[in-house]
């Protein structure tokens, strides 16, 4: 059986549920959602789009290091230092594969 939860599926049927409820003349909901509910639906599918790992991007002007693919924070410097799993600064899940 497999656990993994299909983020971008639920990002897709997120999306999909605000249009629907944004068209007022729509049949198949069967109340009218408030502007607050609508921004709740919308950072519920930003949360859920930084879960998606990101490469991270590279940065060599003055000294090599790495930054995060959406904040484009300095996420690692030196080699030496660790790599994380996640942006400290916004919370993107981050893609090493191609940088170890």
């Amino acid at each position: 059986m497999n656990n993994k939860i299909d983020i971008k599926g639920i990002i897709a049927d997120l999306d999909d549920l605000c249009k629907r409820l944004q068209d007022d003349c729509d049949d198949s909901v069967p109340f009218k959602q408030s502007e607050e509910d609508r921004l709740t639906v919308y950072n519920a599918i930003e949360l859920l789009e930084k879960q998606i790992p990101k490469k991270v991007k590279g940065d060599y002007h003055s000294c090599p290091h790495y930054r995060c693919p959406n904040c484009n924070s300095s996420v690692k410097m030196y080699e030496r230092d660790n790599t994380y799993p996640h942006c400290a600064f916004c919370g993107q899940a981050l893609d090493w594969s191609e940088t170890e």
